[in-house]
């Protein structure tokens, strides 16, 4: 079985419970015999050095593309995007590089599986549809919007109160539309799988 983990940061080194959780379904695909490739965005934020992953983990141990991205939030980014009406959350991880290695990858071979870590990846699953005929999976680390909303609620002053709930609404409506994108959810936590 021919498996591609698409994620929005190199799972190593494992600092977060988003690289873990990454880390280890790709260990346990590799080691249930599975052929994975994983393709990752390499960003700024969490930037790693591929050819300075251990020879003994086991992203070395399977196909592994990263491409350098710059996902971080700016003052002009979130600007701009009041103006397009979608989540800047997501904005940010659409890229060309991106979407071209991922064509590059769909082109190169078929898939049976197609696993997306995160939501925000969702922005690709048109692209994907184009280029491949796999079983499209979202792996839901979070219900996205839920944490936001709690973030917009914390949140003191009224300018930034007012941009996040904007973001915050969006963001809903981005992860209800595009949920049914996808042939199966695998959520990590009971509640979030009770959510979708």
């Amino acid at each position: 079985m021919r498996i591609l983990i698409f994620c929005n940061k190199l799972p190593y080194p494992q600092r977060d419970g988003s690289a873990i959780a990454i880390h280890n379904m790709i260990r346990g695909y590799w080691e249930a015999g599975a052929e994975v490739t994983v393709l990752a965005l390499n960003t700024h934020k969490h930037y790693y050095p591929p050819e300075a992953i251990p020879t003994e983990d086991a992203l070395s141990q399977v196909r592994l593309r990263s491409v350098t991205t710059d996902t971080q939030v700016t003052f002009g980014g979130a600007f701009r995007n009041l103006l397009s009406g979608e989540p800047y959350h997501v904005s940010r991880f659409r890229q060309k590089p991106v979407e071209q290695e991922l064509i590059n990858l769909l082109t190169e071979q078929p898939f049976d599986i197609i696993q997306l870590e995160e939501i925000y990846l969702s922005t690709y699953t048109e692209l994907i549809r184009t280029y491949s005929e796999a079983t499209l999976v979202l792996r839901a680390h979070n219900v996205e919007h839920a944490i936001w909303q709690g973030v917009t609620e914390q949140t003191r002053n009224r300018l930034k109160k007012a941009y996040l709930r904007l973001q915050t609404n969006r963001l809903q409506a981005f992860e209800y539309r595009h949920l049914s994108d996808f042939d199966a959810i695998l959520p990590i936590a009971e509640a979030d799988g009770a959510r979708f």
